[in-house]
């Protein structure tokens, strides 16, 4: 216990009177662990943390072991404590680090994205199970924030393009980012818009917005948790992810559902997904489908009674089950 404290109060000094650079990086871990331990967090982010705190940063957590015995300078050990300093506080990982994988890439996020799940990865894999490598696609990605459902479904497809569009002109920023990291710039764009704002637009309105509509792939992954189940959102996920990208809206405690935004995909999704597409990237391919994220298989029901008034133009195809077998996504299909 003695020792505990001892390391917290380390921890809390200022920064200039903290050395770790005269200490191996076996030591500096191990100290670092303790001190995660003792606030409650996981100890083994402090392998995340600190083989991203050294210069230059260490490939994987697991190529710590391959240092173990080299000392931390000065430089690596303020980055260092800065970091364990806000994952004590509860500040997610991928925040702190500034990147997440997401289908095996690397993308650049910070506060104004979400963080992306491997739950969300369905709705690409969806994509890959309907159509073939050479497809020529034209992918709307609605509420695209970090570009990573984007980003992945084009690195799948080198004949196919998007539009990625958010409300969040910061966000944006990011999935630019994003885009040129992964050499994807030229074949996809990113837009302010918001779908409430789409939902109202006449024919004529829409075409001039989206002058590469028609699309054959509509991604949508919205905020849909209700006010209602905020209760239920993990802490860490409530103070420090933007709430834009997780809740509907900020009055929707009496839509049991989160429905807000899919009631405006419904609108328009059958303007968005056209089957004529024009002769520069026609493709081979009639099918155009729908895939969206849910949170839940009650709100999955509700989503499906809601857009099968569109039948038989965009019917249901299937709902698709995260690795954990819970209601993630369902697919529609024209």
């Amino acid at each position: 216990m003695l020792r505990q404290r001892s390391l917290l109060c380390k921890l809390e000094a200022p920064s200039d009177r903290i050395r770790f650079h005269s200490r191996a990086v076996s030591s500096v871990l191990n100290d670092a662990k303790l001190i995660l331990r003792n606030e409650g967090r996981n100890s083994n982010d402090a392998k995340i943390l600190l083989a991203n705190a050294l210069c230059p940063a260490v490939t994987s957590s697991n190529s710590l072991f391959l240092q173990l015995d080299r000392e931390v300078s000065d430089g690596e050990n303020t980055n260092f404590l800065s970091f364990i300093r806000r994952r004590c506080k509860g500040e997610p990982i991928a925040y702190i680090t500034g990147t997440k994988e997401f289908w095996s890439m690397e993308f650049r996020v910070d506060s104004n994205t979400l963080i992306p799940r491997a739950d969300s990865e369905v709705l690409v894999e969806a994509i890959t199970n309907e159509y073939p490598k050479d497809a020529r696609l034209g992918i709307l990605d609605i509420g695209t924030g970090s570009g990573c459902l984007l980003l992945s479904a084009l690195s799948e497809y080198p004949r196919a393009w998007g539009l990625g569009i958010d409300v969040c002109s910061k966000a944006l920023d990011i999935a630019r980012e994003n885009a040129r990291h992964h050499s994807l710039e030229d074949r996809c764009d990113f837009m302010e818009c918001d779908l409430r704002d789409i939902s109202s637009f006449s024919r004529e309105g829409l075409d001039e917005s989206f002058p590469s509509a028609p699309f054959d792939v509509i991604l949508f992954n919205p905020p849909y948790i209700p006010q209602s189940e905020r209760f239920m959102v993990d802490e860490e996920v409530l103070i420090y992810e933007p709430h834009l990208a997780l809740f509907p809206s900020s009055n929707d405690v009496n839509n049991d559902f989160g429905l807000n935004l899919y009631e405006c995909l419904q609108r328009v999704v059958l303007r968005l997904l056209g089957n004529v597409h024009s002769a520069e990237r026609s493709t081979t391919f009639r099918k155009q489908i729908a895939c969206m994220e849910i949170g839940s298989q009650k709100q999955a029901e509700a989503v499906k009674a809601l857009f099968a008034h569109l039948e038989p133009k965009l019917q249901f195809k299937k709902t698709l089950f995260d690795i954990e077998n819970r209601h993630r996504g369902l697919l529609f299909t024209t």
